[in-house]
């Protein structure tokens, strides 16, 4: 994946957070008072299959400039020289030393003293053996003179053909070493951080560079127990480059697009949900779905289905509070439970984020109690759904479901009918979110209006003022189907007003308007009828858009409707966007 991909290399961000970690580790060279608090460890925390594992060995492959040709090592020595102070000596080569104790190398307790085993991985690395599993005679038979971490670096110091040499020693998944002996991690991390403190006050480069699952077990026992420092390193959730050369992949080679450089519209659609699907998810073996395509024969792109279950840590309305304050940039910095921290990142796929500290470096544990968790608003659809069961308080099941089916279930031929229900839906879903995020505490617990739902969707409308900022009812919309809206929607009007309902037409030769969301905002005391319906077009011209819009506005009168109190929504593929503000002058009144 990564090489088809290039997945590890998508870390722009990681790379330069990197990168500056080890800068300012050479600022430090030379300084003779340096205090054990002032030489963190760069730490780089992340669930298990992100990739933390592909991220430490493009720094073992790429920043080591013993390698023949390597630019990244050579532009990577050039800053790091940069960051030295006048006076002190720059850098002739930067040798990486890599010791993993993930799943294929694990450490079990009475393989021998923690140092002397990490070492001999360090040196097995130069020789080119990263991963330490199976085979066990190598912890029998040991590198003779070498059993503390300053015998490798007067070592590969002494070698006069490479100059003056900077140290880079990744560890990789320290969670997993702390979970098979704590006391041997409190060790290992104690002895890795007071070399590196040591070097740099000889003049010596040397940075230490750590993976972990839990940015908690860097800071309860290098900031708690050995009173030592952490940078942590940011590992983000977007991953532009992946996306793009994901699709490209697909492009080219599956049979749905049939090798042309872009697919038709609604292929290009499932592609774009796909990708993002992938992109909420962490794990980044869910991406081999893409790969697999190549040899599958299926008629278009489908989201990986990736179920997730409920911690015990959250309730689903924090859950979706959660998604809510993501999405529409609510969030703010808060105290952050350990417990919802781990099971936010390890059940449930989110991250998160620290506030940002000057200097960047986390001395104190409190410092890295405060931040903002993050959970992509897509695993709303990725919880398994109980029909009857309602799971969240702010929206009806229906809404979920529906928006699913359209990505899991139906196939482009049962597409029209289901847009409708599915976009009125998403609409129901962003109201849902917006009222979360406004009674929660801080929030200015107002109902959002039609205006606030829509904003930033690229809506097109003449909705007088009064309309646009229809209040939106507090109660979750229902759903359901009726025969035909023309022979139906009369009698369905008649309904209490606090269960705000969406009609929708089972009827395939229903004309003009599909739906009716009736009771879900209001005008002062009066309520607002939308009415509404999909259209696919490949070519929308505007005179297609005043035809429908006409016809839904003399459905509107039909059913008694008075003007001002109904608004008639159109969601159109294919719109030349360019031509509609030009043409609104034609449309009737109150049209979106």
């Amino acid at each position: 994946l990564a090489e088809q991909f290039g997945g590890v290399k998508d870390r722009e961000l990681t790379r330069q957070g990197l990168c500056d970690g080890l800068v300012k580790l050479a600022n430090k060279i030379g300084v003779s008072n340096l205090d054990k608090k002032d030489v963190p460890i760069l730490g780089l925390s992340a669930i298990s299959g992100a990739g933390k594992t592909e991220f430490l060995r493009w720094i073992f492959n790429n920043c080591c400039t013993y390698l023949p040709e390597n630019q990244n090592a050579t532009m990577l020595l050039q800053k790091i020289n940069e960051g030295i102070s006048q006076g002190q000596r720059k850098l002739d080569n930067i040798l990486v030393l890599f010791a993993s104790f993930n799943q294929e190398s694990t450490y079990f307790s009475g393989e021998g003293p923690i140092v002397s085993t990490t070492v001999e991985r360090l040196l097995r690395s130069f020789m080119g053996n990263v991963e330490m599993g199976g085979n066990t005679a190598w912890k029998k038979t040991r590198f003779e003179g070498f059993s503390t971490f300053q015998d490798i670096i007067h070592h590969f110091s002494s070698l006069q053909e490479k100059g003056n040499t900077g140290f880079i020693i990744c560890v990789d998944e320290l969670s997993k070493l702390r979970r098979g002996d704590s006391s041997e991690y409190e060790k290992l991390m104690d002895e890795l951080l007071s070399l590196s403190q040591v070097c740099l006050k000889g003049g010596v480069f040397c940075a230490i560079v750590g993976t972990a699952l839990s940015i908690y077990d860097f800071g309860e026992v290098i900031l708690q127990l050995s009173g030592r420092a952490l940078e942590p390193i940011s590992f983000p959730q977007s991953k532009p480059q992946m996306v793009e050369a994901a699709k490209n992949f697909a492009r080219k080679n599956t049979r749905i697009f049939k090798g042309a450089p872009c697919g038709d519209e609604m292929d290009e659609f499932y592609l774009d949900v796909t990708t993002s699907c992938l992109e909420s998810s962490q794990r980044l073996e869910y991406w081999s779905s893409i790969m697999d395509l190549k040899n599958s024969t299926e008629t278009r792109v489908t989201p990986t289905a990736i179920s997730y279950v409920k911690p015990d840590a959250f309730t689903y309305d924090e859950i979706f509070l959660l998604v809510s304050k993501g999405l529409f940039d609510k969030d703010s910095w808060d105290t952050l439970n350990k417990v919802k921290v781990e099971a936010l990142m390890n059940e449930l796929g989110g991250s998160v984020v620290l506030k940002p500290k000057e200097g960047g470096i986390r001395r104190h544990m409190s410092e890295l109690l405060v931040g903002k968790m993050m959970l992509p608003a897509w695993r709303l659809l990725e919880f398994a759904f109980v029909e009857k069961n309602r799971m969240f308080k702010y929206v009806q099941n229906w809404v979920l479901t529906e928006t699913s089916k359209l990505f899991y279930t139906y196939s482009p031929a049962e597409m029209q009918k289901t847009w409708e229900i599915a976009t009125m839906a998403v609409l129901e879903l962003r109201r849902a979110m917006i009222w979360a995020c406004n009674a929660a505490p801080g929030g200015n617990d107002l109902y959002p209006t039609l205006k606030e739902i829509v904003e930033g969707l690229g809506v097109e409308h003449n909705l007088c003022d009064d309309l646009f900022n229809a209040v939106s009812h507090p109660c979750a919309a229902e759903c359901k189907v009726t025969i035909s809206l023309a022979e139906d929607i009369k009698e369905k009007f008649e309904y209490d007003r606090d269960s705000p309902c969406i009609f929708y037409s089972a009827n395939d030769i229903e004309k003009g308007v599909e739906g009716v969301f009736k009771g879900g905002f209001d005008i002062a005391e009066n309520y607002v009828c939308i009415l509404f319906q999909m259209k696919m077009y490949k070519e929308a011209t505007p005179r297609l858009i005043l035809d429908w819009l006409k016809k839904a506005d003399s459905r509107a009168n039909d059913l008694g409707l008075q003007d001002g109190s109904y608004v008639v929504q159109l969601f159109v593929t294919g719109a030349v966007e360019a031509n509609i503000p030009n043409c609104k002058g034609e449309w009737p009144k109150n049209c979106m």
